[in-house]
């Protein structure tokens, strides 16, 4: 409690200092494009304009905003420079109060060499002190692309039918204009494909984020940002897929977007209904017996996402705005596996059915509201957020044992309900200030989570299905998170630096109804961040970053409930479960945006994971999670890129890497070795005008180790074609992933001197025809924000 008191005490001296740096007599304004879009790093230069000395001279941030400080009543002229603009300069005035200037719009320089005309525009791609960043609306190559295709183009970045991942190190959280996505896997991909390319002003991969971040996570974020300045009107754009697997599936949706007056509105549908499958060929080794499963797994999926975001700007310096999600997905499962029993022969056959129906819905409210503060360049923000998720799910299993003469020896059949309610409160403030000699920025989070999920048991008897009491359970979680933050930034010459630290204080509880069984935790934890950068010049750059993250377990993981497959197999989750540490140092080198070399250090304390325990008398397996191992992981990444006249962009990445996990419990033995993986992206353009291309990538994964697990090594290869038509407005593609059905996944793992075997694919293999179509004016619109981003990553 001292330390709560210690932290609000702190934020409260902060604002009361606002007033007092506010009151500094200084000129500020924000400079811009011909596209409304922020121009960094110009040379604002403030001149006696009797003299024509210079008094004060600054660059402008990032955001493209300027403040001029200290500065006397008078005439002067504002000067103006940035490599790829024309100079500006005007007359104005100072008299005695801070002078706001309207918005500046700099007109592009252009130079022309002989017959070749050259226009100042920024890199395609720039490294950032703490992030790498590509400039989408630079590249050509992704006119009439979507968000997802964007993406792909990161160097490092790889982008399966499911996920996005850094290739290396292991899977991405996206966020959309600062704020988590808590949508995953093919809802996700479906969501990127949805957004226009033209949407997005640039991609920011982000290592090692920075301290006014939510901690939990390991391997970094992706901050897609979009356009915040556009024409008023009406837009938006409509797409729709088809995709043959070895079922079938389709998939569609629509943007909608407003800016009239002080209104901006945008709102999104997307849907999905497909069907896919799932082979799975487990292996299990006991000393006197060998169990070899066959199981296929047909999933029906049908899913909603929408989101609608409504803005008003008060006033040129205040915005509030209303975000509001919802998802529900529906799948049904079919399971039927055959499992052989036997040493040398054959002792008989187990055959299990499962249907499996679960149907969730969320509902995601946000408000937020902003305020720019124009003499300090800076701004203050709020978000109050409240999110809710509910899972029903509904389980019936049979399970038949039957001997060599084909005779049901034993049968097992029961059916359960699990159903799960979260809810979720938010609040968040953050205060972004420039002084003159850093930038400074602080803020505070508070989170409450409620959580109630249970499961009911009903075996089958003679008079039907009858309530077990032993095997049902109720749980119920709550979880209070309070967190503060400061970073600060500060460039000097070549050298940039950026320290942050941030404080999360968490308390815990966790209670099983059923086995009146209470298990707390409250713990304080410091996430420090730095980041240090060196520009030898134009071609050269180097940049050392260091984070602390943390993993918090699922609230479904901690329910001790079990979920029985069959009466030889179930799931069991583990209220024990600890979150567990990342220490994550990278070094990385940039040259000419062609050689990118990362260097990366991953320090994994306390690790929770899955873990198969089997008992070799009884043939039992209980599939739980564990914190059961530590992890150094120590890499380097190579991507070259480079581009053959103007009908090849290729990109080639190459990772080599060495694990050792050190195993914590006697019946997991520890491991060590080497990785790799290497991937090459290339997309050609068939004729002059680009709007004909095709795509060719391929990726190879060596053999390496997860966890208790040894895979072996799988690759793919995917191919694609697009076609751009009536002035890129509509978009034609086709598709093909994991062409030849290589993207299988072999893999063993040695627990309590058991050892099994898995040999899986999952429908990767597909053929995908797609249509897109934009139509009418881009608008302008500030983003809002979410503040519950953690705490709804956590129900999936």
């Amino acid at each position: 409690m001292l330390r709560i008191k210690s932290i609000l005490f702190l934020f409260l001296l902060l604002f009361l200092l606002l007033p007092a740096i506010a009151q500094q007599l200084s000129v500020s304004g924000s400079l811009y494009d011909s596209a409304h879009l922020p121009v960094a790093g110009a040379r604002v230069e403030l001149l006696n304009s009797a003299s024509q000395q210079v008094v004060n001279a600054v660059k402008s941030g990032d955001n493209g905003t300027f403040v001029l400080k200290n500065i006397d009543r008078g005439s002067y002229l504002l000067h103006i420079q940035h490599l790829a603009f024309n100079e500006y300069l005007n007359t104005i005035t100072v008299g005695d109060t801070n002078v706001t200037l309207p918005p500046i719009v700099l007109a592009v320089a252009v130079t022309t060499l002989k017959n070749v005309t050259v226009n100042g525009r920024k890199p395609v791609l720039e490294e950032k002190l703490d992030r790498t960043v590509l400039n989408v609306e630079n590249n050509v190559a992704l006119t009439g692309a979507t968000a997802l295709d964007a993406v792909a183009k990161m160097p490092g970045v790889r982008v399966s039918n499911s996920s996005l991942s850094l290739r290396g190190t292991g899977m991405l959280n996206v966020l959309l204009d600062d704020r988590l996505l808590h949508v995953s896997g093919e809802d996700l991909i479906n969501l990127l494909r949805s957004m226009p390319a033209g949407e997005v002003v640039r991609i920011e991969l982000i290592p090692n984020p920075p301290a006014k971040y939510d901690a939990s996570g390991s391997y970094g974020l992706i901050n897609i940002v979009t356009r915040k300045k556009r024409q008023e009107g009406f837009s938006g754009s409509v797409n729709g897929a088809f995709t043959q697997a070895f079922y079938s599936g389709v998939n569609g949706g629509g943007l909608l977007n407003l800016n009239r007056n002080k209104w901006n509105i945008s709102t999104s549908l997307n849907g999905t209904k497909n069907l896919y499958n799932e082979l799975t060929n487990p292996i299990t080794y006991y000393t006197d017996q060998t169990w070899n499963q066959q199981r296929k797994s047909v999933n029906d999926n049908k899913n909603i996402l929408s989101r609608t975001s409504v803005d008003f700007n008060i006033n040129k310096r205040q915005l509030i705005g209303l975000t509001y999600i919802y998802s529900s997905r529906k799948t049904i499962t079919r399971e039927h596996s055959n499992t052989t029993i036997g040493l040398q022969q054959l002792d008989s056959l187990i055959d299990a059915q499962n249907h499996i129906d679960r149907h969730t819905q969320s509902h995601d409210f946000n408000l937020h509201y902003e305020n720019k503060f124009d003499t300090l360049g800076g701004k203050f923000s709020v978000d109050g957020g409240y999110f809710t998720f509910n899972n029903k799910l509904e389980q019936l299993t049979q399970s038949d044992v039957i001997d060599l003469d084909n005779e049901l020896t034993n049968q097992y059949r029961f059916k359960n309900t699990a159903p799960q309610d979260v809810q979720a409160y938010t609040l968040q403030a953050d205060v972004n200030l420039r002084p003159r000699f850093v930038t400074f920025s602080f803020g505070g989070k508070f989170s409450y989570i409620d959580t109630k999920s249970g499961t009911n048991y009903y075996n089958y008897t003679d008079l039907g299905y009858k309530y077990d009491t032993t095997r049902s359970n109720s749980f119920t979680y709550k979880e209070r998170i309070e967190a503060a933050y400061i970073n600060a930034v500060k460039n000097k010459g070549k050298w940039g630096f950026q320290v942050g630290l941030r404080a999360e204080y968490t308390q815990t509880t966790g209670y099983s109804v059923t086995q009146r069984q209470t298990t707390k935790n409250d713990y304080l934890k410091l996430f420090p961040t730095v980041y240090i950068g060196y520009t030898k010049d134009k071609q050269n750059s180097f940049s050392f970053s260091y984070g602390k993250r943390i993993n918090r377990p699922n609230y479904w993981y901690l329910n001790p409930f079990k979920q029985y497959i069959s009466e030889y197999f179930y799931y069991e989750g583990n209220p024990y479960l600890q979150p567990f540490y990342n220490n994550t140092f990278q070094l990385n080198y940039i040259h000419n945006n062609m050689l990118i070399t990362r260097v990366m250090v991953n320090v994994l304390n306390n690790v929770y994971d899955q873990i198969l325990l089997t008992d070799d008398v009884t043939k039992v397996s209980r599939l739980t999670r564990q914190n059961y191992y530590s992890q150094r992981s120590y890499g380097v990444n190579e991507t070259v890129n480079f581009n053959v006249g103007n009908w090849l962009e290729n990109s080639n990445t190459a990772a080599v890497y060495y694990l050792d996990t050190r195993s914590r419990v006697a019946n997991a033995a520890s491991q060590h070795g080497w990785g790799a993986d290497v991937s090459t992206s290339n997309t050609f353009y068939f004729n002059k005008g680009k709007t004909l291309m095709g795509s060719l990538d391929a990726s190879y994964i060596f053999p390496q180790l997860s966890g208790v697990n040894k895979f072996d090594a799988y690759y793919g290869i995917d191919m694609g074609l697009t076609m751009l038509c009536y002035h890129k407005r509509l978009s034609l593609g086709l598709n093909a992933t994991d062409i030849f059905r290589t993207m299988k996944t072999h893999f063993h793992s040695t627990v309590n001197g058991v050892t099994t075997y898995y040999n899986n694919y999952f429908d990767a293999r597909k053929v995908r025809v797609s249509i897109s179509y934009k139509f009418g004016k881009t608008k302008a619109r500030q983003q809002s924000k979410l503040s519950n981003t953690e705490e709804k990553g956590r129900t999936y």
